[in-house]
Formats: C-alpha cells, structure tokens, sequence
C-alpha cells in the first residue's frame, strides 16, 4: 500500500524536503499556516456535503491491488549580489504496488532520486535510492492474524555497497483498497445531479457497481484496450437498472458522460482502510560500511493505520521501533512515526498535511537525537497526469530552530 507515505522503511527524500527554496519572509509562512487551518475547519465542519447510502467500510472485496508510478522534476536557481548560491535540479521516482486478499499479501515500495549541483562552474552528482518488499501470509482465510518476510534495501553515492536486512515476523491486521467504492458513490452523485436516477442508489447497488469497477482489468484482458469500455459501462448500466432507480431504460448519453468522468478524467485519490501490527526480528544483511562489523539482530515493532474520515478526506500513519538485541536492548533505539491527512478540495485542487517525527539513541548512551517535519502542501493538477506541487516544510532538527523551505514540484503519474 502506496501511502506517502505516497509509504515505510525508506529514506529517501520527499519533494517536501529536498532542494528546497529557503524563505525568510514570515508572511508566506503566515499564510499557508492560515490556509491550512481553514481546511481543516472547513473538512471538520462539513465532513461530507450530501450524506450516502453506503458507508466505505462495507466494502469488502476478496482481493484489493493497487499500483502507482510518480515521477518528479525539480529545479533550484538562487542568486544574490551576482553570485549564483543554489543551481541545481533532481529527477526522482516512487514506486508503489499493493495486493492483499486472503490468505496472501504483499507490497512493494521503491523510489529514488539522481540530482546534479553546479556551483561555481563544479559539478556535484548525488544519487540514492530505497525499496522494501514485503510478503504476508494469513493463519486462516476468516482471521487477520499473518506471519511476514520483509526485505529492505537502500543505497547512496556514498555507499561501500547497498545496505540490507530482512524481517520475519508475526501480525495482525489488514489493509482494504476502497477507491472503487469511491468512484461508485461519485457515480451516484452524478445520477442524482442530472436526473439519470430518481433518487440515490440503495447500498446494494453501489457496492455491486464497486466489484465491477473493480474488475476493469478483467474486461481489458478479455475484450481488449479499443473496445473494452463499451462491454464495461454495459455492465454498469444494468446494474443500475436492475435496482429500480432508473427514471428511463438507459442511463442516457449524459449519464455515459458522467460515468466517463468519473471513472477517467476526475481526480480521485486511492481510499484504504485498515490497519496491522507487526512484530518481528531483523537481520542485517549487508552493511553501507563494507569493512563495519555486523550488528545484532534487532527487535522490530511496527505499525501501519488508514481510514478515510469523508468521501473527500482521509488519514494515515505509521511507526516503527526497533532495539538490538544485545547489553543495549532498550537503551539503544530507533523510533520513526508519521502521519498525513488528505483533503480533495475540489476536482484540481488537493491539500495535504503530513507529519513525521524521528528520534534516535545509540550504543553507550548519550543524548537521543531528535527531528520534527510538518509540511503542508498543496497538488494543483495541470493536465490529464502532470501536477504542481507547492509544499512548506518546517524542518526541526536535534534541538536547532524551527527551519522553513518551500519546494515546487513538478511531478507526473505514469501508472
């Protein structure tokens, strides 16, 4: 499951957070402050403009997949008294595949960053990338209890080699893609709106309209990429006029306009509910350091949450603490937590609010090393997958004043 935490386990840099832009003026920082309070007041107000038959939660496919490719273009120029301080620019990816049915799961997550710096005519290359896969396996088909191997991977210009551990363990929970419930309810709307239906749609009927919005990939292998709408719309239709709603015998060439748009060309973000706990052992593998002694195995605890709150809102987080195993189980430790909120403020506008917090003590003791990133952001989309995105992070690390970067982002979806 793609959730940016666009997801765990790597350190990749965010568009949030890399090469940013730095400002001084306390006015934007006012303002996106104010910005972002008002959207929350506005999505705590009015959680949902028109109440629906259905709620997300009784949407409960026997398999749940979901697959994301992004790609990122950024560029930085910054001069002052004639002097060029930052010229530099990035080109980065994430990766996110997603699969979960009973009795078997798994999940991939990758993404990278190449960039180039050039100062005073000296060129710097910097280049890293991350993934994690993970694989789970449940007890039994009616129960939520899993065991799982995870492998993470990560390596950096820097680097020896590329660092990597695996993780076995046990869990409980599960994770359930509902975005084509989602896109059901939008249908409805629409329906409603132009008259195609008499009244909104009974709970059956939207989730017999989700399982076959679920199926699109079904009906592009059977009767191919040219002509499979028609067969799927088709399909669709007689849905709806089975459920006795329908004012005419067709939902009418509006309503296939309706139903196009909600199912191609609108903005819908991916909805997931869910949660699992995890716990296990890790292993490292390799180290970055080839000439490093390996460390103990470590005892991994980690959890993952998502819930949409509204049609249009949704949030998400995770948490991972890991300890060795040896004299410092305990005192030596690893804690990483995030958290995000996504509200779609309208068809081409999206708000997000993400938090992360990391704190880090090591062997032998001393102080624990502790960093804070908010960073609200917003998504404009430009055209068919090109969006903008405009983020303000305010970074605080290891006791340091509150430092502020604002980042524009210029990213395409490409799956």
């Amino acid at each position: 499951m793609k959730q940016k935490t666009h997801g765990a386990g790597n350190n990749m840099k965010t568009p949030a957070d890399s090469f940013p832009v730095r400002i001084n003026g306390a006015s934007m920082f006012k303002a996106a402050c104010m910005t972002s309070a008002c959207l929350f007041l506005l999505a705590a107000i009015f959680p949902d403009a028109r109440a629906q038959n259905v709620s997300i939660f009784d949407y409960k496919p026997p398999v749940s997949r979901a697959t994301s490719l992004f790609l990122d273009l950024r560029y930085d120029y910054e001069r002052n008294d004639g002097t060029a301080l930052v010229n530099d620019g990035d080109i980065s990816f994430n990766y996110s595949q997603f699969y979960e049915s009973l009795p078997f799961a798994y999940s991939i997550d990758a993404d990278g960053v190449w960039s180039r710096a050039l100062l005073e005519n000296a060129a710097s290359i910097y280049y890293a990338t991350a993934a994690e896969g993970r694989v789970k396996k449940y007890a039994w088909d009616e129960q939520e209890m899993f065991g799982s191997v995870s492998l993470n991977a990560d390596y950096r210009k820097a680097f020896d080699r590329p660092s990597s551990s695996v993780t076995v363990g046990i869990g409980w929970g599960r994770f359930i893609n509902a975005t084509a419930l989602r896109k059901a309810v939008r249908i409805d709307a629409f329906f409603s709106e132009e008259n195609v239906t008499e009244r909104r749609l009974p709970a059956e009927t939207l989730l017999e309209m989700a399982a076959a919005i679920e199926r699109q990939r079904e009906y592009v292998q059977r009767f191919g990429d040219d002509t499979y709408t028609k067969y799927w719309f088709e399909d669709i239709e007689k849905i709806v006029q089975n459920s006795g709603y329908l004012r005419g015998e067709t939902i009418g060439a509006s309503g296939a306009l309706r139903m196009s748009e909600a199912l191609y060309r609108e903005n819908i973000g991916e909805r997931y509910y869910g949660y699992d706990v995890t716990l296990g052992l890790r292993y490292t593998l390799t180290q970055a350091d080839a000439q490093a002694d390996r460390p103990a195995p470590a005892a991994d605890l980690s959890a993952r949450y998502a819930r949409p709150i509204s049609w249009s809102s949704q949030i998400e987080g995770r948490a991972a603490l890991a300890s060795p195993l040896d004299s410092d189980f305990g005192s030596a430790y690893r804690l990483s937590a995030s958290t995000g909120y996504l509200y779609e403020a309208m068809n081409r506008i999206d708000f997000r609010l993400d938090y992360r917090l990391d704190m880090e003590r090591f062997a032998g003791g001393g102080n624990t090393v502790v960093s804070h990133t908010a960073t609200p952001s917003f998504l404009f989309y430009i055209e068919n997958e090109v969006r903008l995105l405009v983020s303000l992070s305010l970074v605080r690390a290891d006791g340091k004043p509150w430092r502020r970067e604002l980042a524009l982002t210029l990213n395409f979806k490409a799956l």
